[in-house]
């Protein structure tokens, strides 16, 4: 069974990041889990209460299909350099497991090295393009973007479509990616 983890900082991650791709993932037969720096209780941005059941220090990607970061405010003040969490993408990068990423938690993608040379997206702020470009990626202005084993997302507005990215791609199989799909934005750019 194809098993997910949504990775999201301890508060004000982005609500509707996290919930559409996991309705759309629960809807495919795919099991999810939620890890956090805490297992406990953790809010969004919009109030929607979650539970963490796991710490993403103790995660191990072998257990998973796919690791997923969703954005919001906390995720730039929480998860963009926490050492844990970028050691293990890098890890299941190097395992060609699917990763994704969306709206700020596309930034902690390129931290952890694992965009440098490839197309992604991000929320349309200044500072999220400039940590990406910093980080080797190559900022593409796109709703979403799939390059190889990864998919870039670019905020709430796109998260219905990344959740059926991320499907479609667990349906497939991670051996089929091989080159980069975008999907037009229509949002202007602007810095938070």
């Amino acid at each position: 069974m194809k098993k997910v983890v949504f990775i999201v900082p301890p508060e004000l991650f982005r609500d509707e990041e996290l919930l559409r791709p996991m309705e759309i993932l629960n809807a495919e037969g795919i099991q999810t889990d939620i890890a956090s720096t805490v297992v406990k209780s953790v809010t969004g941005m919009k109030g929607t209460v979650i539970n963490a059941t796991i710490k993403i220090s103790e995660i191990d990607p072998e257990d998973y299909s796919s690791i997923i970061v969703i954005g919001g405010t906390g995720t730039q003040t929480h998860l963009w350099n926490y050492r844990p969490l970028l050691l293990i993408l890098k890890r299941a990068s190097e395992e060609g497991k699917l990763i994704g990423g969306i709206c700020s938690g596309s930034v902690v993608l390129a931290h952890a090295g694992i965009l440098t040379g490839k197309k992604a997206t991000t929320f349309p702020a200044i500072s999220f393009f400039t940590e990406l470009k910093r980080s080797g990626a190559i900022y593409n202005p796109v709703s979403i973007e799939v390059a190889d084993n990864i998919i870039t997302g670019n905020g709430p507005d796109a998260a219905m479509e990344f959740g059926k990215a991320v499907a479609e791609a667990l349906k497939v199989g991670r051996n089929t990616f091989h080159e980069s799909i975008s999907m037009p934005l229509n949002t202007p750019f602007n810095d938070v």
